[in-house]
């Protein structure tokens, strides 16, 4: 089933370990990858309830990071959904030191 990407997030700073488990409990995400591990690049993801949407948070350089919402092409949240969702994660994301870059809102399927 084809995916389309709803959110994307970028994020400016880095984050120690304390702080990157209060952004996970802040958005719901549990927990993948390791700060000390370099090729580690995914940090956390939440399945939507009730449908196949996936919240994730992605570090692609120490100071350079995104959290996205993707779904099934056939299964996408509505836009006040996702404004929801990005508020929330752009607010998490600033508790945390980040410095929001951009954000980033794809046209529902």
């Amino acid at each position: 089933m084809p995916e389309v990407r709803r959110l994307t997030i970028r994020l400016s700073g880095g984050l120690d370990q304390s702080t990157l488990e209060r952004l996970r409990a802040d958005l719901g995400l549990r927990r993948r990858g390791r700060l000390t591990d370099v090729e580690d690049w995914e940090f956390g993801y939440r399945a939507l309830d009730g449908s196949t949407a996936m919240l994730r948070l992605w570090r692609f350089e120490d100071t350079r990071w995104a959290i996205t919402l993707d779904s099934a092409y056939a299964d996408t949240p509505g836009d006040s959904e996702v404004a929801e969702l990005a508020e929330l994660a752009e607010q998490s994301a600033r508790r945390a030191g980040f410095t929001i870059v951009d954000r980033i809102i794809g046209a529902p399927a």
